[in-house]
């Protein structure tokens, strides 16, 4: 127990940029994440570059392992964070701390979605079959008109 909670307490400042990276370029989010190193420097955390994006690994003897899946669109803004835990219990209080963000007012809509406001445009992911304790936040496109459907109106 309080192993997780150790890594809970290094991984908040992590996932307090969580979802706040969408729509930023990957020079922005790269920039923050390398920020989160240096303050973290007593984990070992990897930033990783890909075609598609930024991993953002965190693993450590003492440490649980968690990753950060960072994908961008074509005109270089992120589009989607994909969160990994390594426990259940981790991964439970990260996507707490997600939909505590009342800037977003997130609004579950069924088992594995939740919605954003309609200004903010984002959208939670979890898989059916949430062996991987993962979940991803999205940037949409949605017209007003679907988001209505969506949120029930």
């Amino acid at each position: 127990m309080k192993k997780t909670s150790l890594v809970l307490l290094l991984l908040f400042p992590v996932i307090g940029f969580s979802q706040h990276f969408i729509g930023k370029s990957k020079p922005q989010v790269m920039k923050e994440l390398q920020k989160q190193i240096v303050k973290n420097d007593s984990l070992t955390i990897t930033l990783t570059d890909t075609d598609s994006g930024l991993v953002y690994s965190i693993k450590a003897q003492k440490v649980l392992p968690a990753d950060f899946v960072y994908s961008f669109d074509n005109t270089g803004k992120c589009q989607s964070e994909k969160v990994i835990a390594g426990c259940d219990s981790c991964y439970k209080k990260f996507l707490q701390k997600v939909l505590a963000e009342k800037k977003y007012d997130w609004k579950k809509i069924n088992e594995n979605q939740y919605i954003s406001k309609y200004e903010s445009r984002m959208m939670i992911e979890l898989p059916t079959d949430n062996k991987n304790y993962q979940y991803t936040i999205l940037k949409t496109e949605w017209t007003k008109e679907l988001y209505d459907i969506l949120n029930g109106n």
